[in-house]
Parts: structure tokens; C-alpha cells; sequence
């Protein structure tokens, strides 16, 4: 999704898709093994309470700039941090 803290770019893409996007502040919420980067902030438990009552305790942080990209025919997306990927590209 395309917000005012998003920038697309329509080139690059190698498969699936040529248009990519890069997030700003994205809050991304604990799933399955991933975790906090060197570079995301603002990590706290979050408490989601249902209209039923119940709750859920989910952790959440911010990652400053993501890129993320649409797979499974745009169905789904891929997110990795900006400055991870800038950080590898020294090395290589």
C-alpha cells in the first residue's frame, strides 16, 4: 500500500514484479523467527483486547526504511531493512 510515508519506484524489480516500494517507520509486529534489526527502534508489547474480551500480547518495533516488494502474484510482500541490505552490499 502506497501511503504518504512510502516512495514507489517503478524499475528494478527481477521477477514477479518491475515496481518496488520503500517504506518509512514501518511498525512490523513479531511473526514466527523475525526480530528486531540493529537498526529498528521503539520495541515494546503491545496488548490487543478483542471485542470478546480477550488478549493478546504481540511485540512490535519500528524499522526506519524497508523495502518491500509483491509476490505470490501480488497476494503478498516481501520486507527487508534498507540499511541491512546497504550494510551487506559493503562486504560483497
Amino acid at each position: 500500500m502506497i501511503t504518504e510515508t512510502s516512495r514507489q519506484f517503478h524499475v528494478g524489480g527481477m521477477w514477479e514484479y518491475a515496481t518496488w516500494r520503500v517504506d518509512f517507520d514501518s511498525v512490523i509486529s513479531e511473526f514466527f523467527d523475525v526480530a528486531p534489526c540493529p537498526h529498528c527502534h521503539s520495541d515494546q508489547i503491545v496488548t490487543h483486547t478483542n471485542p470478546y474480551g480477550s488478549t493478546e500480547h504481540n511485540r512490535q518495533w519500528i524499522c526506519p526504511r524497508v523495502v518491500v516488494a509483491e509476490n505470490e502474484a501480488g497476494c503478498n510482500t516481501t520486507g527487508v531493512c534498507l540499511d541491512c541490505i546497504l550494510e551487506a552490499a559493503k562486504f560483497l
